[in-house]
């Protein structure tokens, strides 16, 4: 059987045919390359201008907590030292306060005097109730501490006095961060963190001079995960760096860890600050923005994102 000669012209068809399918086969390639990258380079930038309303929003709410303190000192004046067996003048505030900021442990007023007047929301299942042996229904607890005697209130929502219980004090404020640092100057300080007097555990404070007074706000580390993460975008998360001590003020529900991993301490190290990077971290990708805090201590706040969340 003869094989039929294929023309010429049968060639130059075939030819046409697959140049025709490997450059539209490019084509494809190549506009679903561009597709993506252009969408990769929108998300990164948008992903750039959430980090960067989250740094202003951190800003803007540190700024509301010293706007705050400044409308208290109003009400704090030289003279309303603190007494045994009364509630502060700024009691009804402070529990306002709790209402709005569930991230706060602890709020409390020093006088010129160096007696305290402390309040403490008992959330239900919080460590707090088991600490201080609360009642069942006691929903706010009053720390009285006037020389040398301190004396617990326990109050509940409607400013009823549910148990009374007084001792001798042990309580020194002298070596405290929050009044070291604040009795030194007039502005809101906000201190790293230490281990709080009461719960003892890890904590910051914000803290401001009123006149012969001084108003504190204590947040346990743990919450104040959860008011940095309140202020970001959906998923995104923030830490805030200290790079004095070298370590994570809240700690990373992804990363598990109060360390920097090495990638983020190298970049810290080679301050590349306000830069969006891609790094891959424990195997991951993630995108992430460095930026100085112009409120936290000069600290560093890190936003990031796994990049298969927002892509």
């Amino acid at each position: 059987m003869k094989l039929k000669k294929i023309s010429i012209g049968t060639y130059i068809t075939v030819a046409f045919g697959l140049f025709f399918i490997v450059v539209a086969s490019l084509f494809i390639y190549l506009s679903n390359y561009y597709a993506h990258k252009l969408a990769h380079d929108a998300t990164k930038n948008n992903f750039y201008q959430l980090s960067q309303s989250v740094n202003a929003h951190l800003d803007d709410n540190y700024n509301e907590i010293d706007d705050l303190m400044k409308i208290l000192s109003l009400d704090v004046r030289s003279q309303a030292l603190v007494q045994q067996d009364e509630l502060h003048p700024l009691y009804p505030v402070m529990k306002l306060l709790f209402k709005e900021h569930k991230s706060f442990y602890k709020m409390y007023v020093l006088d010129r005097n160096e007696n305290i007047f402390e309040l403490i929301a008992l959330k239900k299942m919080d460590a707090s109730r088991i600490i201080f042996h609360a009642p069942k229904k006691a929903d706010y607890l009053a720390i009285i501490t006037v020389k040398e005697t301190t004396e617990y209130l326990f109050l509940d929502a409607n400013d009823k006095v549910l148990q009374k219980r007084k001792f001798a004090s042990t309580l020194s404020v002298q070596k405290e961060p929050w009044y070291l640092q604040a009795k030194e100057q007039n502005e809101m300080v906000f201190t790293k963190p230490y281990k709080l007097s009461h719960s003892k555990r890890l904590g910051v404070s914000f803290a401001k001079k009123m006149g012969e007074n001084i108003f504190c706000i204590d947040m346990n580390l743990a919450s104040f995960n959860n008011y940095l993460a309140r202020l970001a975008p959906e998923n995104i998360r923030i830490l805030l760096y200290n790079n004095e001590l070298k370590n994570v003020y809240a700690n990373s529900e992804k990363l598990q860890s109060l360390q920097l991993p090495k990638a983020v301490e190298k970049i810290v190290a080679d301050k590349i600050f306000n830069k969006l990077l891609d790094i891959t971290i424990q195997g991951k990708k993630y995108y992430l923005l460095i930026t100085p805090s112009s409120s936290l201590n000069d600290d560093l706040l890190i936003s990031y994102v796994a990049q298969k969340r927002i892509l």
